[in-house]
């Protein structure tokens, strides 16, 4: 993590976490959350996908008022 990016996450309180992509426990929710976006995106979408900006509001809207498992319970990174 760069010294730059750290101070400029200080002034607005942003903690910065650090996993690895190859490790799936660490980022499954991420992985999940990405997976279910992109469903709906394929769901809206014309066939040259061009057109997802104008519905990015409204899936993003849908996915947070969505109640969401997780298959395994995620460690708590430090």
């Amino acid at each position: 993590m760069s010294k730059l990016v750290s101070e400029l996450c200080k002034p607005v309180q942003v903690t910065r976490y650090n996993i690895r992509s190859y490790h799936p426990q660490t980022n499954s929710k991420c992985k999940v959350m990405n997976r279910t976006i992109a469903e709906k995106f394929r769901a809206y979408c014309n066939n040259k996908e061009d057109d997802w900006p104008k519905f990015l509001p409204a899936v993003l809207m849908a996915y947070r008022m969505t109640h969401h498992r997780v298959p395994h319970k995620l460690p708590h990174i430090t």
